[in-house]
């Protein structure tokens, strides 16, 4: 029988001492491609998703159901695409829309209030602001001037 305090039992003591640091200092690191893989095929699934349907009235959590990833993974992939939450970018994509809409509609028969309604953007006044500051124009603006459509003009965040 082994005893602590002998001779025998120190090599094995030693040993397993040895192997227990090595375990801990040992940096563990975990498989990144296959996180980063799924969260970009989750994201891939969301855009698809936002493309082919209105996505206005879509939630995160029903967004983070169809792509197959948790709500905080969607959130990280659309950080790493557009530097935005997926809610700021699903706002980003309402305003290429409606900025889309405002580009072809005839300004006698359609008022910035419609374009933004239809774009769920209800209160008109903020959304003239808050268009304002990230095209550099107010709506009125934008639905007055007639615009030939180009296929570049089309923002990569709406689908055809």
């Amino acid at each position: 029988m082994l005893f602590p305090n002998s001779a025998s039992y120190l090599p094995f003591e030693e040993d397993l001492l040895g192997r227990l640091v090595d375990v801990v200092l040992t940096p563990h690191v975990l498989p990144r491609a296959n996180s980063s893989s799924r969260r970009r095929r989750g994201f891939d699934r969301a855009l698809e998703f936002l493309r082919e349907t209105d996505g206005a009235s879509v939630s995160i959590s029903e967004l983070s159901e169809v792509a197959g990833v948790s709500i905080r993974t969607l959130e990280h992939a659309f950080r790493e695409a557009f530097d935005l939450t997926a809610r700021g970018s699903m706002r980003l994509r309402r305003f290429h829309k409606a900025r889309c809409e405002l580009m072809v509609a005839d300004p006698h028969r359609t008022t910035v209030t419609e374009i933004a309604c239809n774009a769920r953007f209800y209160h008109v006044a903020r959304f003239a602001v808050d268009y304002r500051r990230l095209f550099g124009e107010p709506p009125s603006q934008t639905l007055k001037r007639q615009y030939t459509h180009k296929e570049d003009e089309l923002s990569p965040l709406i689908g055809r």
